[in-house]
This record gives C-alpha cells, structure tokens and sequence, in this order.
C-alpha cells in the first residue's frame, strides 16, 4: 500500500471521490489531525513484530510515504514508537490488549501524543497477527502536556445505575507517576490503586470516592490528599479531584479526575508547621529576644516583656539596655557577671569560629518576684559580620522542675533498689490467657526453658515433661490448668502458690499466680511468677532430716535410758538384795562369828559393786552437764600399769584367760595428768575384754610412745586386742552412745549400764586423744587409745640436755645403725 493509492481512493459511506487537488489534500490532512482520525496497522508476531500494512490515514498523518516509513521504521514496529523499545519486548507486547498511550515521531521530527487499541487475529495462513489503531487528538495532547506541566495524571470510573463500579482506567500519566509503565504492572483496576494507599489514609479516601460515587445531589465532591506507595515502596503525597457526569436520575455515569503529585509542596508545609510550632515553643518562654549589631552598638528587638518595657524604651544603645537593665532588675550577687557576660567585645571574640551558643544563668526580680533566666547569645546569620541574635528566656519552672525530678530520683531511689531486688527473686514471669489457651513466657534471667508463646496447653505439657510437685499434692499438670487456677483465684487479692520441682529434684521453685483481668466475673488473664528456691529448699531439707535424725537419736537415747532403767534395777536391786538378805543373816546368827565374817565380806563385795554402778552414772550426768574436770598431777606410766594389772589380775584368773603385755620403746615415763581417769579408761575397756571373752580367752595389752615432734608432750598409743565376741558393724556405728548395748543374748547376762565406753570416749576426748575400734564378730576386738600427756620438768630436762647433741653410732651391722639414727632423730638427738 502507498502513498498514492491515497490519493486515488477517498472512501466516504461506500462511494469513491477522485480527482483530489493539492489543496484538498492539504485540508484532508488538517481535518483529520483536528478531528483526531484513526489510522490502522497490522504485523506479525515475530522477534522484530514486523509491521505487515499500514492505511494510507496513518501515513498521511504523521507525513510519510509507504516507501519512507518502512525505510524509517525499518519494517518493525519497535521503530514506531518514540523512546518506548522496553514496551515492545515480543513476550511483553504479546501480553497486552485493549487500549494504551504512546509517543511517535512524525515525519517533520514531531512528537506527537496518540492512543492506541491492540487486538489480534490471524491471517489466511492461520497465523497469528497483532492489529492496531492508531488515533491523533490534539485535546488529548493538549491535556498530556498539561499533565506534564503541573505533574498530574487523568483517571475515571464508570459506574451503573445502582452506583457500583464497572470500569476503571488510569491514565498512562497516571501509572508514570508511581513508577509504572502499562496494563501489565498496573491493570485498569481499582485495587491497583487503592491497595497502594497509606494505611493511615486508605479508609478516609475510600470512604470519600464512595461519598463522591453515590451522591445524586451533585453536592459532594470528591478531592482528596493522601500518601500512595510508589513502586520503590517509597511513600508520596498526591491530591487528587474529581467531577462526576450524571444521568436523569442523579446518580454517576463516570467520575473523571486528576491525580497531581503535591509531595514536595506537602514536605514544605509540613515542615513550614513543624518550624513554625517549633519557634512557638521554643520563644514562648523567652521574656526578650534581640538581634545586635555588635559593632555598631545598636539592636532590634522583637520580643520583649511587657514588665521589662521600662528599660527598652529607656535605651538608644545596646551597653544602654544592659546598663539599665543590671541596674533595674539583676540581683545583687549576679551583677558583675551578667555586665561581663553582654560585653560586647567579649561576646564578638567568643563567637569568632563558634558554632554553639554562649549561655548565663543568672537571678533577676519581676514584678517584686525573683525569677531565674537564662542569658543566651548565638551567632548571627548574616556572614562576615558582628551580629548576634539574643534572648532572655525565663527558666523559673524549669528549675524548679529539675529540683523536684532530682528530689523525686532521690525519693525513688530506695524504691528503685527494692523493686530490682524483688524482680531478681523471680527468675521468669508467665503471662497466661486461659480464656483463649495462650501464653506468652518472659526470662529475666537464666536460660529459656519455654518457647516464648503458643498454647496454654502447649505450656501445660513442658512443665509436665520438666517438674514435679512435691508431695502430697497432685499432679503438676492439674495443679495449672485453667479451672483449677479459676477454683483457687476468687478474688483479686487471691494468690494461688504451690511448690514444685525439677524431675531430678536438683531445682526446687515456688509457683505463685496473680489474677491479671476479669470479665464478668470470670477470671481470663493470670501472671505466672516463678521463684528458684533451690538453696532454701535444700537448707530446709537439711534442715529436717538433721532435726529427724536429731529425734531419732533423742528417741534411741530415751530408749536406751528406759533399757538402762530396766537394766539398772535388776542391776541395782541385785547387790541391794544381797546386802539386805546378808544383813538378815549376819544378824540372826550373831554368835556364830565365822558366819557374821563371810556375810559382812559378801556385803563389802556388794557395796562396791553397787557403789560402782552409782559412780558410773554420776559420772555421765558430769559429762552431759559439761562439769567433768581433769585433774594435773605428776605420776609414772608404769604405775599406773602395775595398778591396772593388780586391779585387773583377779578377774583375769577368775575366766582363766591368759593375759599378755607388750611395752614398746617407752622414753618418758614420768608424765602430768588425771591418772585416776586414765584409770578409769583402761578399767573399763580391760573389763569389756574380759567379760566378752570367752573363758580360756586371750588378751593382750599394749603401750607404746609415738614422736610427736613436740618437747614437752608424749604421745602414747595404748591397745587392748582380745579374741571375744566381736561386735557387729551396726553396733560399732553407735558403741560410744550412752546406755547402749549389743543386743545380743551373750552379753545380756553380763552386769553393765550401757555407759562405759561414753564415759571413756569423753575422757579421751578432753586429753585431745582418740578411741579407735577394730572388731569382727565371733572373731575378736582390738581398741587403740591414743592420749597426749605433758611430760614432767625432769623429763623436759633431760631431753634438752639430749638436743642436738652429736651421737655417734657404732655397729657391725649397718641396717641396725640406720635404724638407731633414725630413732634419735624423732627425739631431737643427731646421730651419725
């Protein structure tokens, strides 16, 4: 198709016009660019969407021959278009339907603005093709500049006849001004736009299109300011107004409006408030504010209180205002600063260079009121000049205010502490919603052992797999679930608290739950505190199993004392008995003088046994009550020993046993102490040997001293083995308590109180010595007593004499030399 086929061919309602002169032509063409024709053109589908014909209305139009356009245009319409290659990408171009906007490029180099509407088809061939109308409309161009010019973009609405929306379209400025390029990225759809507004605004501007929409009466209209998000999800202020084009019946064919970008213009004013709310704050507390020229000595004013108006009309001058003003209105003690302060030499070397400002707070009296201010000088605006902007800004309040803020932190500072340290006793906090079975845990300290939110229920179940109650109470997921924490919390003041522990009973808490809120009547928040216990708890455990024990040992003791009691009285009554009976006899056969001796003989035996007993308690009595004393008297190791083998000699042959002493490197015998206890001691345990051994036994009694590595004490280890009875290891644990005895049919027949090896361990225990037992049951016993004994002068004496004095030792056998040395120096003596 060609240029000049147009010439030829007008077609006007189905009848061919001919003969077409320049001029014609000419006006044609006029015609159609004022009236906005519509030209046609059609392609493929291929990489270069190769245009395939073209009406000779389009080509006329923008002033090219056939020949010339394809030469132009290069058979692609990609080449068409003015500066829009990314919307004729194939895939993309392919994609779009319906109508559209669009720059070309005439033949004379114009721009020109057209609207466009795509479709397809196919050809002969069955092939796909694109065919497109091409329209001219000065009005149209004329409102795209114009939109161009004010930043605005056309959109409408159409709308039915029960005012709901059936079409929209936003204009291609429209969609250029969010950062969009077609139907594509933003379809002629509402929520295109509307899902684009501000949060804060969407709900307003809809309400107001739909005012605007369903208005019959023409009254309301629609303009708007709000925030749209852009496509770099950048927020931007837009205005947009509309008018609306109405049928018979009042409601709204289409609303057609502008949609014009105020962002800018809407910054400015809201910076412009900003300022100006700003200055308001700031000045309303100055009582003066100047702007002076400090080299000329002279000052505008601008603001100044009305009771400070004496000085300012009074003054020409700048040192004027401050002279007058020192003198009428600044305390005495606060003058000479504040004259030095407004200097004017002083504040132009100050603000040389300085960007901050110069400030004195200083007293004046206002209206007979002593007030504080503060005295504020900043550089002025106008460069390479000595200007300064001043004010005078009462600071009374805020003075005050600061005084309470301070006495208030000091008032709170107590409670501060106190509230921290209450906070420290809970290690995590729980806020539990059971009317909507959720949770939310907070840690203030430890590690998290529950997830942060979820299900109440959920909550339930970690507890359960991490603690324990304490018995007796129930299990811990009932003790927490919802209607037993309702059953337990009546009231607001209530506090539901329970114990409860880790399933390896390492951590011990206190649970206690808070009612949070109410309604009506029903209990629907609650706080969770938890409390670690743990070193309490512990302590309290200790605590109860040392008093159990305690109780059992007070229990045992009361035990034994009602055994001892028992005992006692057969023990008692038996010597008491005899001495009684005895005393009987003796007197009913007073003539007879052989019989009188033996009674009386039997009586003395008894005595002394009776005499025994009684001496044995007393003696336990003087322990528990803390009065046993140890005597500090001279007396010779081997004394003592030969009156424990008197003593004991009788009774040994009485039971036939054989009896052995060993006496070992004994080097002081002359030592200090309580022999009569020591005594006692060697009685005691020499007498349990003797009666638990069976008769024909063995018993051996050993002593030996110990170097101690002191000069003035000996340490002597005496052992007492024999092949008795034994004891069992159960009886060992609680032989040195008092009244107790091996119950054991063996040594029930034998006389005893239960409390001789109290007694001797207490003896043993004031000379700073110790009582060990070894025994086997049925096998034997052997107890070592270990005493210290402070050695008498003459033996203190003579070891001094030996220290350090040079021993030299001579033997054919040198082991028994080695082993003499060594013995002399665990004496103090060096030997060689």
């Amino acid at each position: 198709m060609k240029m000049e086929n147009y010439v030829e061919n007008i077609y006007s309602l189905g009848e061919t016009v001919t003969g077409q002169t320049q001029a014609m032509s000419q006006a044609v063409r006029k015609a159609l660019e004022n009236n906005g024709g519509v030209g046609i053109m059609t392609g493929s589908y291929d990489q270069n969407l190769s245009i395939l014909s073209v009406n000779n209305l389009l080509l006329h139009s923008i002033g090219y021959t056939f020949d010339a356009f394809m030469e132009q245009t290069k058979g692609s319409l990609k080449n068409f278009f003015y500066d829009k290659e990314y919307i004729l990408e194939r895939d993309r171009f392919l994609q779009l339907h319906g109508t559209g906007e669009a720059q070309i490029l005439a033949a004379d180099g114009t721009v020109k603005n057209v609207r466009l509407c795509k479709e397809d088809a196919t050809d002969e061939a069955g092939r796909q093709i694109w065919v497109m109308s091409v329209q001219f409309n000065w009005d149209h161009v004329n409102l795209a500049l114009l939109n161009e010019a004010i930043c605005s973009g056309f959109w409408y609405i159409d709308c039915d006849e029960n005012s709901e929306i059936v079409n929209v379209n936003w204009s291609h400025e429209f969609r250029k001004m969010l950062g969009y390029q077609d139907t594509l990225d933003f379809p002629n759809k509402l929520e295109s736009w509307s899902d684009l507004l501000h949060p804060q605004d969407k709900e307003r501007v809809m309400a107001q299109l739909q005012a605007a929409i369903k208005d019959k009466t023409n009254r309301i209209k629609y303009q708007a300011d709000y925030r749209m998000r852009m496509k770099d999800n950048q927020y931007r202020w837009f205005r947009a107004a509309a008018e609306g084009i109405r049928r018979l019946d009042g409601s709204v064919s289409r609303i057609a409006g502008i949609f014009i970008n105020i962002d800018a213009k809407k910054k400015e004013v809201m910076q412009a408030q900003k300022s100006a709310a700003f200055h308001r704050a700031f000045t309303k507390a100055d009582l003066c504010e100047y702007y002076v020229n400090l080299e000329a000595n002279t000052f505008d004013t601008f603001k100044v209180e009305p009771s400070l108006m004496t000085v300012f009309e009074q003054s020409r001058t700048w040192d004027e205002l401050i002279r007058h003003f020192v003198d009428s209105y600044v305390v005495e003690t606060d003058k000479k600063a504040v004259s030095s302060f407004y200097d004017r030499g002083y504040i132009a070397e100050r603000l040389k260079g300085l960007e901050t400002e110069l400030s004195l707070e200083c007293r004046i009296t206002l209206n007979g009121e002593e007030r504080w201010v503060r005295n504020v000088v900043i550089r002025g605006e106008i460069e390479d000049s000595e200007y300064a902007m001043i004010f005078l800004r009462d600071i009374t309040e805020a003075k005050a205010e600061s005084k309470r803020h301070l006495q208030m932190a000091a008032d709170n500072a107590s409670m501060e502490q106190l509230i921290q340290s209450i906070v420290r006793l809970f290690d995590r906090f729980v806020v539990c919603d059971l009317e909507n079975d959720r949770y939310k845990s907070y840690t203030l300290n430890g590690q998290r052992i529950y997830k942060p939110l979820g299900f109440y229920h959920d909550f339930q179940m970690q507890v359960l797999e991490k603690y324990k109650t304490l018995e007796p109470l129930e299990a811990i997921d009932i003790l927490i679930a919802p209607d037993n924490i309702r059953k337990k919390l009546k009231s607001e003041n209530d506090i539901y608290k329970f114990e409860y522990c880790s399933l390896d009973e390492k951590t011990y808490k206190i649970a206690s739950y808070i009612p949070l809120e109410w309604k009506n009547g029903k209990l629907e928040k609650v706080l969770l505190a938890s409390m670690n216990v743990t070193q309490e708890k512990k302590a309290e455990i200790e605590s109860r199993q040392a008093l159990k024990e305690a109780y059992r040992s007070a229990e045992n003791a009361n035990r034994a004392k009602t055994e001892f009691l028992s005992n006692m009285s057969h023990d008692i009554r038996t010597p008491m008995n005899a001495i009684v009976g005895l005393t009987a006899i003796a007197g009913a056969n007073v003539e007879n003088k052989d019989r009188v001796i033996e009674c009386l003989g039997k009586i003395t035996e008894s005595s002394r046994h009776l005499l025994g007993l009684i001496n044995e308690v007393l003696d336990m009595a003087r322990i528990e009550s803390g009065k046993m004393t140890l005597a500090q008297e001279d007396f010779n190791l081997s004394e003592l020993v030969d009156n424990l083998i008197t003593l004991m000699e009788p009774v040994l042959d009485e039971h036939k046993h054989n009896f052995d002493i060993h006496i070992n490197r004994i080097e002081h015998e002359a030592v200090c102490g309580d022999s009569l206890r020591i005594q006692q001691v060697f009685v005691n345990l020499m007498s349990n040997a003797i009666k638990y051994t069976p008769d024909g036994g063995n018993i051996t009694f050993s002593i030996e001293e110990k170097p101690n590595g002191f000069s003035e004490l000996g340490c002597y280890e005496f052992t007492i083995e024999d092949n008795g009875i034994g004891m069992s290891p159960e009886f060992q644990k609680i032989m040195f308590d008092p009244f107790s005895r091996a119950d054991d049919h063996r040594t029930t027949r034998v006389q005893g109180t239960g409390l001789g090896m109290a007694i001797s361990r207490n003896i043993v225990n004031l000379m700073n010595g110790n009582i060990k037992v070894d025994s086997t049951l049925h096998k034997g016993t052997r107890i070592t007593v270990t005493i210290y004994l402070e050695l008498q002068e003459k033996e203190k004496e003579q070891d001094r004499d030996l220290m350090n004095l040079p021993v030299l030792v001579v033997d054919d056998d040198k082991t028994c030399c080695e082993s003499t040395i060594a013995t002399l120096k665990e004496i103090g003596i060096t030997g060689e």
